[in-house]
């Protein structure tokens, strides 16, 4: 079976709660059980390209918003489980320093941004 996680945070790039633990180790066992399976998030600020060796893919996504237009890029690296992790780069949205919220307080487009997020994922399915 194919399996694509598509998820807020995934250890060991981004971390807020037990999502990141679930989506960053559940993998590993699909994969032994002989899924095919792939990872997608957010390129948030935090997650550093450097650090990941997050090459650019030669791909330009666009998703249709309402009468607007959003691009997104898309970053990829393999986990040292050899799973593949993309990343949807879009400075607009993913670009803050953190994943919901800052100084306990959640991001007022967060709605948006999930919906941003699902919708861009469906372009690349």
């Amino acid at each position: 079976m194919n399996i694509l996680m598509a998820t807020t945070e995934c250890v060991p790039f981004v971390k807020v709660g037990g999502l990141a633990d679930v989506a960053g180790t559940l993998p590993k066992y699909l994969e032994k059980a002989k899924h095919d399976v792939r990872i997608i998030l957010p390129k948030y600020q935090s997650i550093d390209g450097k650090k990941y060796n997050l090459p650019t893919l030669p791909y330009k996504l666009q998703v249709q918003i309402g009468k607007n237009t959003e691009s997104f890029r898309l970053k990829y690296c393999l986990t040292e489980d050899n799973i593949s992790v993309y990343f949807i780069e879009n400075m607009r949205f993913f670009n803050s320093s953190g994943v919901y919220g800052a100084s306990g307080l959640d991001y007022a487009d967060n709605k948006e941004r999930i919906y941003i997020f699902s919708k861009s994922n469906a372009g690349i399915c």
